[in-house]
C-alpha cells in the first residue's frame, strides 16, 4: 500500500469501516455448516490483544482546524508537511516517532487525527463464525495488522483489535474493518487539592421576584460572564384553557402571547394576586427563575440556593490498574477544602490497553 492510499484510506476512515461492515453481512453469512471442508474459505469476527509496533509516519485531521495551528504545525520540527486534502490536512511527520507525540499536542487543542498503526498479532486467535462456530486461526502468514486509530497511546503498548477475519485452512489470509478498541470506566482515585478555582453559586428566584434582579449591577460586581440569569417571563396552565379562555385572557394589558397551556407575560409585570384575580378558578403555575454567579467571593442573596466551591485537583498517574494522564482537572464539590487536602474523586475516562487516553469527567466520591 504505497503512501497515497494510505492516506486516502485514513482520511475516509468511517466510510471504510461502513463499507467493510456491508461486505462483512455479505460474505458472514454465505458460511452457515458446523463442518467445513478442508481448505474451505470462512470469514468471522475475531478480537484479539496485540502489541502496538508503530505508526505510519503521518496524521489526518478534520478542516476545522484553524489557521495559527496549522501555521504552528508548518514551523514544527516534528512535521516535514502539512497540506490540505479534501475534507481536512494532511501532516506528514518527520519520523514514526513523531506522530505520537505530535498527536497528543493536536488533542491538548481539542483536535482528533487519525493515522494507521501496525499491530502484531498474537501466533493464534479466535475466530467467530455466523453459525456461532468458534475456530483457531494461525496469524503466522500475516504477523501484524493495519488499524486505523486516533493515536492515544505510544508505541509497544498492549492494546485490543477488533476486525473481520478470513481464514483459509486454519491460517488468517486476510482482513477488513480493523478497529482499535477502547473502553470506558469509572475510576476512584485520591487527589490532591491545588487551589481553589471559585465558587459556583445557584439560586432559585420566585416568579414575583424576577423583575427585581438586575443583571447589569451583578455583571459590574462578579465579572461579565460569570453571572447567568435564566428568567422565565411565562405563567402555565396545568388543566389547559379553552378557545373561548384563550379569546378572553389574551386582551389582558401583561399577556403578549398566549396558548392553551401557558403564555408569556410582560418582563417587568410581577404581580401573581392579579392574575388569580384575572383567571379565577383557573389552574395557574408560576415558574422560578434561575440565577447563577461564578465568583471568589462571598454572594450574599436573599433567594434560596445552593454554593459549589470548583477546586483544581491533582490526578495520581495511575491507579485502578490504569496509568492517568498527567496534570490537573477541576472538581465541584459542596464541600470546603484546603490546599494540599486529599479528596476522593471518581475519574471517568476513555481507556486503550491499561492507559486511560481520556479524561471525560472527574466528580466527587
Amino acid at each position: 500500500m504505497n503512501r497515497e492510499d494510505l492516506t486516502k484510506v485514513a482520511i475516509f476512515a468511517l466510510a471504510a469501516i461502513m463499507i467493510g461492515g456491508m461486505f462483512y453481512g455479505i460474505q458472514f453469512n454465505q458460511q452457515n455448516n458446523n463442518a467445513l471442508p478442508p481448505g474451505t474459505v470462512v470469514n468471522g469476527m475475531t478480537v484479539f490483544n496485540g502489541t502496538l509496533r508503530t505508526y505510519e509516519p503521518f496524521l489526518v485531521v478534520g478542516s476545522n482546524v484553524s489557521d495559527s495551528v496549522i501555521a504552528g504545525l508548518r514551523t514544527d520540527e516534528r512535521v516535514k508537511a502539512v497540506t490540505s486534502e479534501v475534507g481536512g490536512y494532511l501532516i506528514n511527520t518527520t519520523t514514526r516517532d513523531d506522530v505520537f507525540p505530535l498527536a497528543e499536542y493536536l488533542n491538548s487543542q481539542g483536535i482528533s487525527s487519525n493515522t494507521l498503526a501496525d499491530v502484531i498479532m498474537p501466533t493464534d486467535i479466535e475466530v467467530k463464525l455466523a453459525n456461532g462456530t468458534e475456530i483457531n486461526a494461525s496469524t503466522v502468514l500475516l504477523g501484524s495488522v493495519k488499524v486505523i486509530a486516533e493515536p492515544l497511546v505510544d508505541t509497544d503498548s498492549d492494546v485490543s483489535v477488533r476486525m473481520i477475519a478470513m481464514v483459509q485452512g486454519g491460517d488468517l489470509v486476510s482482513y477488513s474493518s480493523a478497529t482499535m478498541l477502547s473502553g470506558s470506566v469509572l475510576v476512584p482515585v485520591n487527589a490532591t487539592v491545588l487551589s481553589l478555582e471559585g465558587k459556583k453559586y445557584g439560586f432559585v428566584v420566585p416568579w414575583s421576584e424576577r423583575a427585581a434582579v438586575d443583571e447589569k449591577s451583578l455583571d459590574a460586581s462578579y465579572g461579565a460572564g460569570n453571572v447567568a440569569f435564566d428568567r422565565n417571563d411565562y405563567i402555565s396552565f396545568p388543566g389547559g384553557l379553552g378557545v373561548v379562555q384563550i379569546a378572553e385572557k389574551k386582551n389582558l394589558p401583561y399577556i403578549t402571547f398566549i396558548t392553551d397551556t401557558g403564555a408569556s407575560v410582560n418582563e417587568s409585570f410581577a404581580d401573581e394576586s392579579r392574575v388569580m384575580n384575572d383567571f379565577g378558578n383557573i389552574t395557574v403555575v408560576f415558574p422560578d427563575s434561575g440565577l447563577s454567579i461564578v465568583t471568589n467571593s462571598t454572594v450574599n442573596l436573599s433567594y434560596n440556593g445552593t454554593v459549589l466551591y470548583s477546586y483544581l485537583v491533582e490526578l495520581p498517574q495511575d491507579a485502578g490498574g490504569y496509568s492517568i494522564p498527567g496534570g490537573s482537572v477541576t472538581l465541584d464539590t459542596g464541600r470546603e477544602y484546603a490546599a494540599n487536602d486529599s479528596v476522593s474523586v471518581v475519574v471517568n475516562g476513555t481507556t486503550i490497553g491499561s492507559r486511560m487516553v481520556r479524561i471525560n469527567s472527574a466528580v466527587a466520591g
